[in-house]
């Protein structure tokens, strides 16, 4: 099966993560196989830690390892699609990871669209996303996504101080959110068959807009033993996100 697909450079903020390790790159590299999109997409890890290409690329063989991934294809689709950009405190990190962006798009060939997906503690959430748009990174010569994963704050002043944050650099329209909180009992409940609560976004805070039109939302927090499987169909709905009709 092959899913028409812009291609476009996929950054994972927290690359070297739990998060990362356990179910974004698993679900990811299964999508992307199943598909038939492996040469569509680039994955440019970004951390902390002081890696490079070469050692981000056998720790992603590790992870998919570990979570049953051991099919031929792997080791080539790490060595030709995997990529690692150390990203710390120094005010130019953002600038250097701008200038790697864009090397990559240039030896790649790739029009300039890119995926920025934040897999960080909310407490990161705010100097992430005014790096990103402090470098330029908001805007590209294609298209431009930001992905936010985790509890979209704690309350509703803090949710739009968030969203006030995100607004100051991103459009609406290049923001998709996912909130654990989707997970818990109450909301699965309203999803129920026969249920006659439904749930809504919560108004004024910009929470639940665009990305939460999806049923495979329901899935999310439905039990850690069948996450990779059950996230994957959240990143279904997210690669449809990045097609030329979105």
């Amino acid at each position: 099966m092959t899913t028409e697909i812009d291609r476009h450079v996929f950054v994972i903020f927290g690359g070297t993560g739990d998060l990362a390790r356990r179910k974004l790159i698993p679900s990811l590299y299964r999508l992307i196989t199943e598909n038939g999109i492996a040469d569509r997409c680039v994955l440019l890890g970004v951390a902390p830690g002081d890696l490079d290409d070469d050692a981000y690329r056998a720790w992603t063989r590790a992870a998919l390892k570990q979570t049953g991934v051991n099919d031929d294809d792997l080791e080539a689709w790490c060595d030709d699609n995997v990529f690692y950009q150390t990203l710390d405190r120094d005010p130019g990190s953002y600038e250097r990871l701008r200038d790697r962006i864009e090397t990559i798009e240039e030896d790649r060939h790739l029009p300039g669209n890119r995926a920025f997906y934040l897999a960080l503690p909310p407490s990161v959430f705010p100097s992430a996303i005014t790096g990103l748009g402090e470098a330029g990174l908001n805007e590209s010569p294609g298209w431009t996504r930001l992905v936010i994963e985790k509890p979209i704050r704690t309350d509703l002043k803090s949710a739009r101080d968030l969203n006030s944050l995100v607004h100051n650099f991103f459009h609406e329209a290049q923001v998709y959110r996912i909130d654990h909180y989707l997970g818990k009992e109450t909301v699965q409940t309203s999803w129920r068959p026969g249920s006659r609560t439904q749930c809504s976004r919560a108004s004024g805070t910009g929470i639940g807009l665009n990305p939460w039109r999806s049923p495979s939302l329901r899935t999310l927090g439905s039990g850690r033993g069948r996450a990779t499987t059950k996230r994957r169909a959240l990143y279904e709905t997210w690669c449809r996100t990045i097609s030329p009709s979105c």
